[in-house]
């Protein structure tokens, strides 16, 4: 039986407090039932069977959307499980390896990892175009991930995603807008889908400014790559 942290202080937490019984219930048991790298296979009927009541993704999105992050159509990703149960990764350690390599298939998540300390950051100082380089690797992968998308990191978007972070945009902040382009529903959104449409500007339109600010989402920036811990 695996044992895990718990935050004591949660209760204490707007985002938690305002959460009525049966949601605070499903959280309980999501985190409980993902594996240690915080992927949890989505199976209503094992939910209705232990909690009691119908869940759907509906339900889901409309009270967890900044809390969880859908991979796969039945499979989802709780960022701040591995913040709080790991704190910063470093694939020096055993354990922490273990959940790198569990992240693996989903290049776009381990980017979103607070303070990941991966091989090239640990190396000596770089020139600011390979750094900017490895962002827009992390960035695109992020977006191909949450846009179900298989785009090349041509030119073309390399100058797009750079020219946001010459600007002092944060990655956080780009995958915040990612994120919220992601859930666009207009119709025409699968043939404007690519990621001058999420962060760059189109049409003398900000995208970025946009989908950032976009009302849906009333959490910092940080919420969804820091994750508010449990």
């Amino acid at each position: 039986m695996a044992k895990r942290y718990t935050d004591n202080g949660k209760w204490n937490k707007n985002w938690f407090s305002n959460l009525d019984n049966n949601a605070k219930l499903f959280w309980f048991f999501i985190l409980d039932h993902c594996d240690h790298t915080g992927l949890l296979d989505i199976n209503y009927k094992l939910f209705k069977f232990h909690l009691g009541f119908e869940i759907d993704k509906n339900y889901i999105d409309s009270i967890f959307d900044n809390k969880i992050i859908w991979i796969e159509e039945d499979k989802i990703f709780i960022p701040s499980f591995i913040d709080f149960q790991y704190g910063i990764l470093d694939e020096t350690n055993r354990v922490h390896k273990s959940v790198l390599n569990n992240l693996d298939p989903y290049k776009g998540l381990i980017s979103l990892l607070k303070g990941y300390k991966d091989k090239d950051k640990d190396k000596a100082k770089v020139k600011d175009e390979d750094k900017y380089k490895e962002e827009c690797i992390k960035i695109m992968d992020y977006f191909n991930l949450v846009c179900k998308k298989r785009l090349t990191l041509d030119e073309n978007r390399t100058k797009i995603i750079s020219k946001r972070l010459k600007e002092g945009k944060t990655k956080e902040q780009l995958c915040q807008a990612i994120t919220n382009f992601s859930k666009d529903t207009w119709e025409g959104r699968s043939d404007n889908c690519d990621i001058v449409y999420a962060i760059g500007v189109r049409d003398k339109v900000d995208k970025f400014d946009k989908w950032y600010k976009i009302g849906s989402v009333k959490q910092s920036p940080l919420d969804l790559l820091r994750a508010k811990k449990e």
